[in-house]
């Protein structure tokens, strides 16, 4: 039976001093604005009332705000008050933040971009949070209700509405000694924006839950603000996409020590960790890196962490208290398969942290369960050790005369080429009939014949892309997620 339970409760509760801090948030031009426990549960009740009065409770509500201070504590306020937010990008359109208000049924947006009688602006919302509510208070709410909305890339089609249950929050404690090792001594710096599941668990929630301090970047995100940010609030653990990691050991050595001396390590997730990156940050910073596979139905499940060898190429093994395993891909076969043998990775259907579905997708969530198993798409496998290695997607795979392709053996294979800075792969259609495999890379002074010439000696010939485009960049999400769905899948395409 669920059990009372409110995730904004159990985050801003008095199990830490009321005077520590907690949200250190850097704006624009550099200053800090400094936010102990009381301060948070003042300004989520604050920005929770002034939406909560304006729609019934278990409302859908759209947050449209960026990553600013606004969005925290609305997203805070709002599953405070027994409502279910859902934290926008705002690289969006209009156009389709309406489309998504309106495939989920969202009762309010808060927005500046958009009219209507379902809209708030934010200039209201601000007003409407000057106004002092009373004490700190939740709605009354079980561990199974609904408590946020995030939507997936869509990098495989059209965004996904994933709706994550109150209980989310205790699915995640696995992931705090088995992935960062954090304490409420820690000070966490993310590099990403509030609308991303990684930022938004990584370096919002979890430094809430466990007393530790987040800093929130609310400006431009570049490198050089991310290392001047690190260097002013002493940043201890560091999280990253593996593109900001390649970003910043682009700069001098000496300026990423003095910019992370307070460093402990550093965390990645969001795409493969690549063994030379990983080398390149240890060598140069002197600190780890520790690679944790997720998802965002369920945040990080897999990973590395303080205490367990790090093996390059694996992100890790299932986070302790986690039932994981590797289904057949070819049946509907419940059973687990025998350590080294591929197929798709599977997590108890039990578990905290797994989303309560996708919205008005009935029939797509259940397609993704197998029994007690809940499917999320990845594919591989797990060797004596339990080390699990990761070989793609399986709505990424590749058909290559007959072979299934993983693109991150291929991915893994141009990186290693000295002048290949980034890489990825897709299939690319010659005919109707005839797909090849097409590299797509980022570099200088790159001999595609010396290329071919290098990778004949890594890869299997079936293995080898036949097509190889040089490109300014890559096509990446807003929060430096790789999308290969985007990348010109017919050789017309490349033509043009």
């Amino acid at each position: 039976m669920s059990k009372d339970f409110n995730l904004a409760g159990y985050l801003l509760d008095d199990r830490f001093p009321d005077d520590q801090n907690t949200l250190v948030m850097v704006g624009d031009d550099m200053k800090s604005s400094r936010h102990d426990r009381a301060d948070c549960r003042k300004l989520a009740m604050r920005h929770g009332h002034a939406i909560a009065k304006h729609v019934a409770p278990g409302s859908i509500i759209l947050l449209d705000l960026g990553n600013s201070l606004e969005m925290a504590f609305t997203f805070l306020g709002c599953i405070a008050r027994g409502l279910v937010p859902s934290p926008l990008s705002n690289l969006l359109t209009p156009t389709e933040i309406r489309k998504m208000a309106n495939q989920v049924n969202a009762s309010l947006v808060v927005s500046d971009r958009l009219d209507g009688p379902d809209v708030m602006s934010i200039w209201h919302l601000q007003e409407d949070a000057q106004h002092d509510p009373g004490a700190f208070n939740c709605q009354h709410t079980k561990e199974d209700d609904p408590a946020f909305l995030v939507f997936t890339s869509g990098s495989t089609g059209n965004p996904k509405a994933v709706l994550h249950a109150q209980r989310t929050i205790i699915g995640r404690r696995p992931m705090y000694e088995d992935w960062y090792g954090i304490t409420s001594s820690d000070r966490v710096l993310h590099a990403g924006g509030l609308n991303w599941t990684y930022t938004l668990g990584a370096g919002f929630l979890d430094p809430l839950a466990t007393g530790a301090t987040g800093l929130i970047d609310l400006g431009e995100r570049d490198v050089e603000r991310l290392m001047a940010i690190a260097e002013m609030e002493a940043a201890t653990i560091f999280a990253a996409v593996p593109g900001v990691y390649r970003k910043l050991l682009k700069q001098s050595s000496h300026n990423i020590n003095a910019s992370f001396h307070a460093l402990r390590h550093g965390i990645s997730a969001g795409e493969a960790l690549h063994p030379d990156l990983r080398k390149s940050w240890q060598h140069v910073t002197g600190k780890e890196l520790y690679e944790a596979l997720g998802q965002s139905e369920i945040s990080t499940f897999i990973s590395t962490g303080p205490g367990l060898e790090v093996r390059p190429g694996s992100p890790g093994k299932p986070q302790r208290g986690r039932n994981i395993c590797v289904l057949p891909m070819d049946s509907h076969g419940i059973e687990p398969l025998p350590t080294g043998q591929t197929g798709y990775l599977a997590i108890s259907r039990d578990d905290p942290g797994l989303m309560l579905g996708y919205l008005h997708e009935e029939t797509d969530t259940k397609s993704m369960f197998r029994g007690h198993w809940f499917l999320g798409g990845d594919v591989g496998h797990f060797d004596e050790d339990g080390y699990f290695w990761h070989e793609g997607r399986g709505d990424d795979l590749m058909n290559a005369l007959g072979y299934r392709v993983s693109p991150e053996d291929v991915e893994n294979a141009l990186l290693e080429y000295p002048l290949i800075e980034e890489a990825a792969v897709r299939e690319v259609a010659i005919r109707d009939d005839l797909s090849l495999i097409g590299a797509f890379y980022v570099g200088k002074n790159v001999d595609q014949k010396d290329v071919q010439k290098f990778l004949e000696e890594r890869l299997a010939a079936y293995k080898m892309p036949k097509i190889f485009v040089s490109m300014g960049q890559l096509p990446r999400t807003a929060n430096g997620k790789l999308k290969r769905r985007s990348l010109p899948g017919h050789v017309q395409e490349i033509d043009d």
